[in-house]
């Protein structure tokens, strides 16, 4: 298993010498397992790294958790950062807000530690969840790259070390070196969209293929490789098809957006925000229509508010993206 991360994580140059790292620690086997990963680069590498953990109050050992990987930082000789908050929601929409708060924590932490990655434990199981649930959701091959191996946002790079070994493995490694780990009990109770896949779905397409993760595994590493192709073309557009640029702003012009196939107006647009954000956070394929439609069928001076305060305007001849304070 040692073998397959190390062999994973040089082949996706995810940690490279002297690099500050925050690592994100629920309690849980799979970030426990990513600690102690970590922790057995840090001498060779000369690795400074930080623990950091969102106590969202959900559940009665809330506390407990906190304090378990308060103790195991302290037994790792790592600097522990702890964001405690109340949520008393449950549900899909508590899901994804629970998870843009302890993703808007980890690089607010990034800036103030002057950090250069974020480590998150995400391993294969997660993966083959994630996939399906976006199939489920109609996504497109963007969608079916699901959970990269790194990801750029801003200055910060998230990388996730352990997408190629299954939970099982993990906690097989765990149960066998007598380290440790909480268990969120809540998992196992279909509250969140990802717990009906992991606990009802998975289980019922094992009947027809027992090696479904695996499969979903392959479909988005093949999806990923065809976008990196379009991707790379698309950017070549984009350079070409962007008129002016300032600091807030980027002017193309309409006719050019309407004259591209529909695909490559989407990527243009994908990337228009993605320049102007540092990502692609909050942004799905409902801002895609908005734009498509204030392009084609919307009046002049029209505009379309995206998420991170972006804006979108049809002037007489151009569309310009800028953030909102600009406009």
């Amino acid at each position: 298993m040692i073998k397959t991360v190390t062999s994973f994580i040089k082949k996706h140059s995810l940690i490279n010498n002297k690099d500050k790292i925050i690592i994100g620690v629920s309690g849980g086997p799979d970030s426990v397992y990513l600690l102690i990963l970590l922790d057995s680069l840090r001498k060779s590498l000369s690795l400074d790294l930080f623990v950091a953990h969102v106590n969202y109050s959900l559940r009665a050992v809330s506390d407990k958790d906190a304090l378990f990987v308060r103790q195991l930082c302290k037994d790792f000789q790592v600097p522990y950062y702890e964001k405690k908050l109340k949520c008393t929601r449950l549900g899909n929409s508590l899901e994804q807000t629970a998870r843009n708060i302890r993703f808007d924590y980890f690089l607010s932490l990034a800036k103030r530690l002057k950090a250069n990655k974020i480590a998150l434990g995400h391993n294969l199981d997660d993966q083959a969840e994630t996939v399906l649930m976006r199939i489920i959701r109609g996504t497109g091959l963007y969608g079916l790259s699901a959970i990269l191996p790194d990801r750029n946002f801003s200055n910060v790079r998230v990388i996730r070390p352990l997408l190629l070994i299954k939970k099982s493995q993990i906690i097989s490694y765990l149960i066998k070196h007598k380290i440790k780990y909480r268990l969120d009990k809540t998992n196992n109770q279909e509250l969140f969209f990802r717990n009906k896949i992991r606990n009802t779905l998975l289980p019922l397409l094992k009947e027809y293929n027992p090696r479904i993760e695996y499969a979903l595994i392959n479909l988005s590493n093949n999806a990923s490789l065809d976008y990196e192709l379009i991707d790379s073309f698309a950017r070549i557009s984009y350079k070409r098809l962007v008129k002016k640029k300032t600091a807030n702003c980027l002017y193309f012009k309409t006719e050019d957006l309407i004259n591209i196939h529909a695909s490559l107006l989407r990527m243009i647009v994908r990337f228009a925000y993605q320049d102007l954000k540092g990502d692609l956070r909050r942004f799905d394929y409902r801002h895609f229509d908005e734009i498509e439609d204030l392009i084609l069928l919307r009046p002049d001076n029209s505009i379309v508010h995206l998420p991170a305060k972006i804006s979108v305007q049809k002037l007489k001849n151009n569309l310009k993206f800028c953030f909102k304070k600009a406009v």
